[in-house]
Protein backbone atom coordinates (compact mmCIF):
# COMPACT_ATOMS: atom_id res chain seq x y z
CA UNK A 1 0.00 0.00 0.00
CA UNK A 2 0.83 3.58 -1.01
CA UNK A 3 0.85 6.28 1.60
CA UNK A 4 -0.96 9.23 0.32
CA UNK A 5 1.36 11.54 1.07
CA UNK A 6 5.46 10.22 1.62
CA UNK A 7 6.87 10.68 4.65
CA UNK A 8 10.53 10.56 3.80
CA UNK A 9 12.94 10.88 0.78
CA UNK A 10 14.06 7.25 1.03
CA UNK A 11 11.17 5.58 0.33
CA UNK A 12 11.28 4.61 -3.35
CA UNK A 13 8.11 4.55 -5.42
CA UNK A 14 7.92 2.89 -8.93
CA UNK A 15 6.33 5.10 -11.72
CA UNK A 16 2.80 3.35 -11.39
CA UNK A 17 2.98 4.27 -7.45
CA UNK A 18 3.74 8.03 -7.95
CA UNK A 19 0.96 8.65 -10.28
CA UNK A 20 -1.23 7.30 -7.04
CA UNK A 21 0.33 10.42 -5.48
CA UNK A 22 -0.40 13.05 -7.96
CA UNK A 23 -1.42 13.42 -10.73
CA UNK A 24 -4.00 11.08 -13.58
CA UNK A 25 -5.57 8.39 -11.35
CA UNK A 26 -7.54 5.36 -13.08
CA UNK A 27 -11.09 6.34 -13.32
CA UNK A 28 -11.98 2.77 -12.56
CA UNK A 29 -10.61 3.21 -9.07
CA UNK A 30 -13.58 5.64 -8.52
CA UNK A 31 -16.30 3.85 -9.92
CA UNK A 32 -19.46 3.61 -7.69
CA UNK A 33 -22.14 2.22 -10.06
CA UNK A 34 -22.68 0.71 -13.80
CA UNK A 35 -19.66 1.01 -16.16
CA UNK A 36 -19.39 2.32 -19.44
CA UNK A 37 -20.70 -0.79 -21.68
CA UNK A 38 -22.72 -2.42 -19.31
CA UNK A 39 -25.34 -2.96 -20.54
CA UNK A 40 -28.93 -3.02 -18.75
CA UNK A 41 -31.77 -4.75 -19.48
CA UNK A 42 -33.39 -2.38 -21.53
CA UNK A 43 -30.08 -1.91 -23.98
CA UNK A 44 -28.71 1.02 -22.05
CA UNK A 45 -25.44 2.04 -19.44
CA UNK A 46 -24.50 4.25 -17.25
CA UNK A 47 -21.71 4.72 -15.59
CA UNK A 48 -21.38 6.92 -11.50
CA UNK A 49 -18.00 7.90 -10.50
CA UNK A 50 -17.62 9.99 -7.53
CA UNK A 51 -14.73 11.28 -4.75
CA UNK A 52 -14.19 13.38 -1.84
CA UNK A 53 -12.07 16.30 -1.67
CA UNK A 54 -9.81 15.46 1.19
CA UNK A 55 -10.23 13.66 4.26
CA UNK A 56 -12.39 15.48 5.89
CA UNK A 57 -15.27 13.79 3.28
CA UNK A 58 -17.25 17.70 3.73
CA UNK A 59 -17.19 18.03 -0.32
CA UNK A 60 -17.83 15.23 -3.09
CA UNK A 61 -18.23 15.33 -6.44
CA UNK A 62 -19.72 12.83 -8.72
CA UNK A 63 -19.67 12.60 -12.20
CA UNK A 64 -22.49 10.61 -14.67
CA UNK A 65 -21.94 9.27 -17.73
CA UNK A 66 -24.90 7.66 -20.02
CA UNK A 67 -25.21 5.62 -23.31
CA UNK A 68 -28.77 7.19 -23.80
CA UNK A 69 -28.64 10.51 -22.45
CA UNK A 70 -26.50 13.28 -21.59
CA UNK A 71 -23.77 13.12 -18.70
CA UNK A 72 -23.16 15.50 -15.49
CA UNK A 73 -21.37 16.25 -12.74
CA UNK A 74 -22.13 17.53 -9.65
CA UNK A 75 -20.16 18.84 -6.59
CA UNK A 76 -21.97 19.42 -3.42
CA UNK A 77 -21.15 20.32 0.34
CA UNK A 78 -21.98 16.68 1.96
CA UNK A 79 -25.01 16.80 4.26
CA UNK A 80 -24.09 18.33 7.93
CA UNK A 81 -21.09 20.14 6.41
CA UNK A 82 -23.22 23.22 5.38
CA UNK A 83 -22.18 25.41 8.17
CA UNK A 84 -18.78 25.17 7.57
CA UNK A 85 -19.16 27.53 3.85
CA UNK A 86 -17.17 30.57 3.74
CA UNK A 87 -18.07 31.59 0.31
CA UNK A 88 -20.57 33.76 -0.08
CA UNK A 89 -23.60 31.66 -0.57
CA UNK A 90 -26.00 33.08 -3.82
CA UNK A 91 -29.65 34.85 -3.37
CA UNK A 92 -31.99 35.10 -5.89
CA UNK A 93 -35.55 33.56 -6.84
CA UNK A 94 -33.32 30.54 -8.53
CA UNK A 95 -32.05 29.51 -4.99
CA UNK A 96 -34.86 28.03 -3.21
CA UNK A 97 -35.40 24.51 -2.02
CA UNK A 98 -39.11 24.78 -3.76
CA UNK A 99 -39.32 20.84 -5.27
CA UNK A 100 -41.88 22.03 -7.53
CA UNK A 101 -39.74 24.35 -9.71
CA UNK A 102 -37.84 22.77 -12.68
CA UNK A 103 -34.17 24.08 -11.22
CA UNK A 104 -34.13 23.87 -7.14
CA UNK A 105 -30.82 25.14 -5.47
CA UNK A 106 -29.93 26.13 -1.95
CA UNK A 107 -26.68 27.47 -3.04
CA UNK A 108 -24.77 24.16 -1.58
CA UNK A 109 -23.89 22.11 -4.66
CA UNK A 110 -22.53 23.30 -8.42
CA UNK A 111 -23.14 21.24 -11.43
CA UNK A 112 -21.71 20.79 -14.78
CA UNK A 113 -24.80 19.71 -18.08
CA UNK A 114 -27.64 19.05 -14.94
CA UNK A 115 -30.86 19.34 -17.01
CA UNK A 116 -32.29 21.36 -14.77
CA UNK A 117 -29.92 24.44 -15.54
CA UNK A 118 -32.28 27.06 -17.82
CA UNK A 119 -30.65 27.30 -21.43
CA UNK A 120 -28.28 27.81 -22.56
CA UNK A 121 -25.96 27.49 -19.56
CA UNK A 122 -24.00 24.37 -19.32
CA UNK A 123 -22.71 25.30 -15.46
CA UNK A 124 -24.88 26.82 -12.12
CA UNK A 125 -26.20 25.96 -9.24
CA UNK A 126 -28.66 23.05 -8.68
CA UNK A 127 -29.66 20.57 -5.63
CA UNK A 128 -31.45 21.04 -2.03
CA UNK A 129 -30.36 18.82 0.78
CA UNK A 130 -32.53 15.99 -0.40
CA UNK A 131 -30.65 15.80 -3.80
CA UNK A 132 -27.36 15.66 -1.73
CA UNK A 133 -28.08 12.64 0.16
CA UNK A 134 -26.43 9.50 -1.08
CA UNK A 135 -26.96 5.74 0.65
CA UNK A 136 -24.62 4.35 3.05
CA UNK A 137 -23.03 2.10 0.36
CA UNK A 138 -22.40 4.24 -1.85
CA UNK A 139 -20.50 7.35 0.51
CA UNK A 140 -18.58 4.58 1.70
CA UNK A 141 -17.30 2.90 -1.55
CA UNK A 142 -16.44 7.09 -2.53
CA UNK A 143 -12.70 7.75 -2.19
CA UNK A 144 -10.63 10.84 -1.86
CA UNK A 145 -9.18 11.75 -5.20
CA UNK A 146 -5.97 13.45 -3.47
CA UNK A 147 -3.95 17.24 -3.68
CA UNK A 148 -2.93 17.72 -7.42
CA UNK A 149 -4.73 14.66 -8.25
CA UNK A 150 -7.17 14.49 -11.68
CA UNK A 151 -9.46 12.16 -12.76
CA UNK A 152 -11.02 11.71 -16.64
CA UNK A 153 -14.56 10.59 -17.52
CA UNK A 154 -14.94 12.27 -21.14
CA UNK A 155 -16.38 14.52 -21.63
CA UNK A 156 -15.45 15.79 -18.31
CA UNK A 157 -11.95 16.12 -15.94
CA UNK A 158 -11.81 17.12 -12.43
CA UNK A 159 -8.52 17.87 -10.31
CA UNK A 160 -8.73 18.06 -6.63
CA UNK A 161 -6.44 21.93 -5.37
CA UNK A 162 -6.78 23.60 -1.98
CA UNK A 163 -9.20 21.12 -0.81
CA UNK A 164 -11.58 22.24 -3.82
CA UNK A 165 -12.21 20.50 -7.38
CA UNK A 166 -11.75 21.90 -10.05
CA UNK A 167 -14.15 20.18 -12.87
CA UNK A 168 -14.70 21.05 -16.73
CA UNK A 169 -15.84 19.98 -20.11
CA UNK A 170 -12.71 18.65 -22.12
CA UNK A 171 -13.68 21.26 -25.19
CA UNK A 172 -13.47 23.91 -22.75
CA UNK A 173 -16.95 24.66 -23.33
CA UNK A 174 -17.40 25.20 -19.25
CA UNK A 175 -16.15 24.70 -15.97
CA UNK A 176 -16.88 25.08 -12.21
CA UNK A 177 -14.63 25.08 -8.91
CA UNK A 178 -15.83 24.00 -5.90
CA UNK A 179 -15.03 23.21 -2.26
CA UNK A 180 -16.16 24.69 1.21
CA UNK A 181 -14.33 28.56 0.47
CA UNK A 182 -14.91 28.69 -2.98
CA UNK A 183 -17.48 28.36 -5.44
CA UNK A 184 -17.30 29.69 -9.13
CA UNK A 185 -18.65 28.56 -12.71
CA UNK A 186 -18.30 29.56 -15.70
CA UNK A 187 -20.36 28.72 -18.81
Amino acid sequence: MVSESPESESETLTPEESALVSGEVNAEDYLLEGGVGVLDEDGYWFAHYGFFVDDTESVRCDLWVFSGDDPGVTCAVTPGHESEVTYVLPTGPEIECDLSTSNVADGYSLALGAKSLPDPFLAGWVGCPATRLLGPGLADATKVLGEGQQITVPPFSCVVNGHAAGCGYLDGSASIIFGLSTAAHAG
